[in-house]
């Protein structure tokens, strides 16, 4: 996702806000594409840690997480993505006030759905992967309606 900055800034410091644009939509499907061989490698974690001969118990935690994993994958990199380009076009503040606000957001929810409390089932390590995916999808979301029309 690193390309991302320089392409924008050097489109945004020429006043190109057409290549400004392409920037980003680029690195969006650039991170939708990275996307599959990081989730394919992913799910086979299984036989990953059997190969390098973990022993039973960590393997039999480790493999429900890595079959379950490649599900945050995209809004992670999509996010990156965001990043990038946002201070490259020098504005840095709203995806830095947003991904403050998720920080305290997705240590309650890993919280509860580790432990099961307020009533949510207990999910362990489970539960730390998806607190953390529906964090990155709520942040990437609320900056897309939230920031769509003051882009460049």
């Amino acid at each position: 996702m690193a390309p991302i900055a320089p392409l924008a800034a050097q489109s945004y410091g020429a006043g190109n806000l057409a290549m400004v644009q392409r920037a980003l939509r680029t690195g969006l499907w650039t991170a939708l594409l990275r996307s599959f061989p990081i989730m394919a490698f992913a799910s086979r974690g299984e036989q990953i840690l059997l190969a390098f001969g973990q022993a039973q118990t960590l393997r039999g935690s480790l493999s429900n997480i890595c079959s379950d994993w490649p599900c945050g994958v995209v809004p992670a990199l999509w996010l990156q993505a965001i990043r990038n380009f946002m201070v490259a076009v020098n504005r840095p503040e709203p995806i830095s006030w947003i991904t403050l606000a998720a920080i305290p957001l997705n240590a309650v929810l890993v919280y509860l759905l580790v432990y099961g409390k307020f009533g949510l089932p207990r999910l362990e390590l489970f539960g730390a992967v998806l607190a953390s995916t529906l964090v990155n999808c709520a942040m990437f979301l609320r900056f897309v309606v939230c920031h769509n029309a003051s882009f460049p």
